[in-house]
């Protein structure tokens, strides 16, 4: 009984272990990433990158011994199991598509499904919005005194402003991500003060950074926001919002699948020509002729075609249009 004792004791404190420096190197790996976005310009070694991200792989490959171990102990119920399964079959689809594609950022996706499996959600956010919102005070109050570069772009005779930003659409979702991540850390905040938050959030997106994708998500985000409030404060709307949310969480599930479907059906109608298709190509900056365009020239491939981008953040210089699909 002494020894099994002592072994769940070594064993748990070396799975602690694991957990904290998990956590340690993707908070590391959050501030890298933030920091690319920004004109700090930080001078990291050139395989920094390389070796944090093999830390990361290592200290996941540790972590997921450890669930394995502990289901096997606790008998858990086959579903955990196929969970498991199912989790480490899509890393090892981001890394297909890494091979593909060489885009870094699929590892890191990969690496994080893998290594998350098992830690509270909720520590990972508190963790995301602590160094967020650190990132954006500093970064922000360094662009607008002038300790680092403030990028300004032109749009219809209006300005675009970035406060240290490599681009107005970049900022405007860092501000959104942080919004909707903040409503799920503190759960104890009233809905009123995060409604206030977003219509805040739907000023800023609209009138400094002037980006319509996150405009619109804080304006929905607020509508969200506005039914937590009636279905907290009404009666009568807590027995209707209550069905809604029931079909709400069936469009969480559903909304990947139906938005693939919906693309490939609007990308097929402005190959064919159909007005309202180049009416919505038009809107969305040629967003269905690109893909069309991509798929007559490369063709469709299982795990992608690899690109250079041209149009993404830190563009300074004039352009027609984008030669990506975001």
């Amino acid at each position: 009984m002494l020894n099994q004792s002592k072994r769940y004791i070594i064993s748990n404190t070396i799975r602690k272990i694991i957990n904290e420096v998990y956590i340690f190197l993707l908070g590391v790996y959050l501030i890298f990433l933030m920091s690319k976005t920004s004109t700090f310009f930080l001078p990291f070694p050139v395989k920094f990158e390389k070796y944090l991200l093999f830390l990361l792989f290592i200290s996941s490959i540790g972590r997921c011994l450890f669930v394995v171990i502990g289901m096997t102990h606790e008998n858990s119920k086959w579903k955990k199991y196929i969970t498991f399964l199912g989790v480490f079959l899509l890393a090892t689809v981001y890394l297909l598509v890494y091979q593909s594609e060489k885009f870094v950022f699929l590892l890191y996706l990969g690496v994080l499904t893998v290594g998350c499996i098992g830690i509270d959600y909720r520590k990972l956010l508190r963790l995301h919005v602590g160094l967020l919102s650190v990132f954006l005070v500093v970064t922000c109050i360094s662009g607008l005194g002038g300790a680092i570069e403030n990028y300004v772009f032109m749009k219809e005779g209006s300005i675009r402003s970035t406060w240290g930003i490599c681009y107005p659409t970049d900022f405007a979702s860092y501000v959104f991500v942080l919004l909707i991540l903040s409503w799920v850390v503190w759960e104890r905040l009233p809905d009123e003060v995060m409604l206030i938050a977003s219509i805040i959030g739907i000023w800023f997106s609209q009138h400094i950074a002037m980006s319509i994708t996150s405009t619109l998500c804080c304006g929905l985000f607020a509508v969200v926001l506005f039914c937590c409030v009636l279905y907290h404060r009404v009666p009568f709307f807590r027995k209707v919002l209550t069905k809604v949310k029931s079909i709400g969480n069936w469009g969480l599930i559903l909304s990947f699948p139906l938005s693939a479907i919906l693309m490939f059906g609007l990308i097929f109608a402005y190959a064919k020509g159909f007005q309202f298709a180049l009416v919505i190509n038009n809107l969305l900056s040629e967003r269905l002729k690109l893909p069309l365009d991509m798929y007559r020239q490369c063709g469709l491939k299982a795990f992608g075609t690899p690109f250079e981008q041209v149009g993404a953040g830190f563009s300074t210089f004039a352009r027609e249009g984008y030669n990506f699909v975001d």
